[in-house]
């Protein structure tokens, strides 16, 4: 089984290049997302058993959230619809050279409300996004997630998943990430992290100083057009990227993530479930909105076919 905690939030994105959330302008969505609702959507789509922790407004939002992720399959007894507050919202706009900037509405919205009941008494895998541990209530429970999991007998997932718009006691959130990732066994990292984490190591420093945290056993590195490369305390392989037309790269690391650890849950090896999951990172940005692209096994055996 695999579960996460975090936020959950619509989506609005700007159909207009370069605007950069300034000028009056059309905007697509609401989407649903958020990095942990993504994750845990398309680690339900490659079929393992999937639950999250989160809250929603009682409302049209909420609803839309709700429904999208039970329709997938994964179990979302445990999100709350509070009444007299709304859904967390994000609005993103894209530029010319590829890159993107966010506004995130978490403050004061339901996405910050989080709170835990019912935890699996059997041992799961925990992924953690990075991003949520921003967010102040959120990061105390995913911390008493942490520590229920191991007690428990399960594994802990990390993606990194540095975000500086949410981030603002930016020093402090690393230093508790850093705790979080020595309490992980398996750490899907972005070039980016890296960067932010180990500021004076190259990527391949890096890369090993996490494998050398007690736990830490496994990492799988996303390098975008680079490709992905799997790393562990005795080999390296490594996975050319797939070339396809951008359309929007939001929640291509979630649904990285979902693939590869929903894979894992559910017996695939580590070499099939970072080949399938690079595939469905490709896959994920020919298509606009956060899960709108989240493939299934079958739809990402077809595109390894294919290409």
């Amino acid at each position: 089984m695999v579960i996460t905690l975090g936020e959950l939030i619509v989506e609005f994105a700007s159909n207009e290049i370069d605007c950069g959330l300034k000028k009056i302008t059309t905007f697509s969505g609401p989407y649903p997302s958020g990095a942990p609702a993504i994750f845990i959507n398309q680690a339900s789509k490659v079929g393992a058993k999937t639950k999250i922790y989160g809250s929603v407004g009682n409302e049209m939002f909420g609803e839309s959230i709700v429904n999208r992720l039970r329709n997938d399959g994964v179990d979302t007894t445990d999100i709350q619809k509070l009444e007299g507050i709304s859904t967390g919202t994000a609005h993103v706009s894209y530029f010319s050279d590829g890159s993107r900037v966010f506004i995130f509405h978490i403050e004061g919205s339901a996405a910050e409300q989080v709170s835990l009941s019912n935890l699996p008494k059997e041992p799961f895998i925990l992924h953690i996004s990075g991003a949520s541990l921003s967010i102040d209530s959120v990061r105390k429970n995913l911390l008493d997630l942490c520590s229920y999991t191991i007690r428990n007998g399960g594994k802990i997932c990390c993606d990194p998943n540095m975000r500086k718009e949410l981030s603002s006691g930016r020093t402090e959130i690393k230093k508790i990430l850093i705790k979080v990732l020595e309490q992980s066994e398996i750490i899907i990292p972005s070039l980016e992290d890296l960067e932010l984490l180990y500021p004076n190591l190259t990527t391949e420093q890096s890369c090993y100083a996490l494998l050398n945290n007690e736990k830490t056993n496994m990492i799988v590195l996303k390098m975008g057009e680079r490709g992905v490369k799997l790393i562990t305390k005795n080999e390296e392989i490594k996975f050319p990227a797939y070339v396809v037309k951008e359309i929007d790269p939001t929640g291509a690391g979630d649904c990285f993530c979902g693939t590869f650890v929903g894979m894992m849950d559910i017996g695939y090896d580590t070499q099939t479930a970072a080949e399938y999951a690079n595939a469905a990172g490709a896959l994920h940005v020919t298509n606009q909105g956060g899960m709108e692209n989240n493939p299934t096994i079958e739809e990402i055996e077809q595109f390894i076919k294919n290409n």
